[in-house]
């Protein structure tokens, strides 16, 4: 069972199952390319130039290489904190958690590059991003408008 949307690249369709995982279908010849049993998913996937990112079943947060399925990272300090799917804003990853948070991740390694208490329940759906705001709802229906501020921690 494909358990979440199908996501279209240029040369594969990539889908996602519960039980199954994510694989990667040719869209010339339907072949499987290649499989990631471990990362089980219902989640609905996004996709950059050159990575697809996934949440897994565990709430862990994967990047994998949309040619050949490889692991760029794995995030899973997440774990059992009911995560969102992720958006993308730029260079980072957002997702939301049944905590309220909102938590910010680097695209490029999976490390943590923040998190926000966006309210006391749970975030219900991904973040949507529009130019420089973020929109989160949570399960009561509100919705939260927010601007990510990048701090600089450099000494000088």
């Amino acid at each position: 069972d494909v358990d979440s949307d199908p996501l279209a690249g240029e040369r594969f369709i990539y889908a996602a199952t519960f039980n199954g995982g994510v694989v990667a279908v040719d869209v010339r010849s339907g072949e499987i390319v290649w499989r990631r049993s471990e990362m089980s998913s219902y989640k609905k996937m996004i996709a950059d130039w050159v990575s697809i990112f996934v949440v897994d079943v565990n709430n862990h947060v994967w990047s994998v290489d949309q040619d050949d399925g490889s692991v760029n990272w794995l995030q899973d300090r997440l774990e059992n904190r009911q995560l969102t799917s992720v958006t993308q804003m730029g260079e980072f990853l957002l997702t939301g958690d049944f905590e309220g948070y909102l938590h910010v991740l680097n695209a490029s390694d999976g490390s943590l590059a923040g998190r926000f208490k966006v309210s006391d329940e749970a975030i219900s759906s991904a973040p949507v991003v529009d130019d420089e705001l973020i929109y989160v709802q949570d399960i009561d229906g509100e919705i939260t408008a927010l601007r990510m501020v990048i701090s600089s921690n450099s000494e000088e």
